[in-house]
């Protein structure tokens, strides 16, 4: 009797759950994240997160909590340099292993991670983009950074750029910078994962008006 061999599908990965999330520098804002996803996100992307003196000698640095494991962008971080704009924490698991890519770049407002699981290694991109930096903000730094677009890469943050493609209104003026940068999105393959027009900041003040700033972008591999 002939018989047909089968073979079976490849194990996904467990699915890792992701949370971003602009703290606007407070502590209140990172400890809600930790209480409220404890058991519901493996890994926290912040950007202008709480940062200040941790200890008597004046050492500063951000939120603790025991469960939580830190990433600062940088290697090391003196009392009198300005504050790291973004980090991230992660919830340690034996199904994930996140490395720090401080070898690509070390700069206070870009950060890149490596999520190694059974799959391809995944590139995680948070970032705080201050268009007061020019040649030196993070959409700047982002296309000089040597990245392999063929692997898995999420870029994701605090963009604070305007454009028609995520505020769905062809009245938005976006400026050369913004421009630039996506146009080397999108011939690199990645693609805007926000639905256009949906608000992703509400201003704290009454004055205020809802925007379009928090943005994720995922390439072929990724999606």
């Amino acid at each position: 009797m002939n018989s047909t061999p089968t073979s079976s599908p490849t194990p996904l990965s467990p699915t890792i759950k992701i949370i971003q999330l602009n703290c606007n520098k407070k502590g209140s804002a990172v400890h809600g994240l930790f209480n409220t996803y404890f058991n519901d996100a493996d890994l926290l992307l912040l950007q202008e997160p709480w940062w200040a003196q941790i200890s008597p000698n004046g050492t500063k640095g951000p939120v603790g909590y025991r469960a939580w494991t830190p990433i600062l962008p940088t290697m090391t971080q003196s009392i009198d340099d300005p504050p790291s704009r973004v980090m991230a924490y992660f919830r340690p698991c034996p199904s994930m292993e996140v490395v720090h890519r401080s070898d690509l770049i070390q700069d206070r407002d870009i950060q890149i991670l490596n999520i190694i699981q059974d799959n391809p290694t995944t590139n995680i991109i948070n970032l705080y983009n201050d268009h007061k930096c020019h040649d030196e903000c993070a959409t700047a730094l982002l296309h000089t950074i040597s990245l392999s677009h063929n692997q898995p890469t999420i870029i994701t943050g605090d963009w604070n750029m305007h454009h028609y493609l995520w505020f769905s209104s062809p009245n938005i003026n976006s400026s050369m910078e913004t421009d630039y940068i996506v146009d080397w999105l999108m011939i690199h393959g990645y693609l805007l994962s926000n639905t256009p027009g949906r608000h992703t900041f509400i201003s704290h003040t009454s004055r205020g008006t809802p925007s379009v700033l928090n943005l994720i972008f995922a390439n072929g591999p990724a999606t």
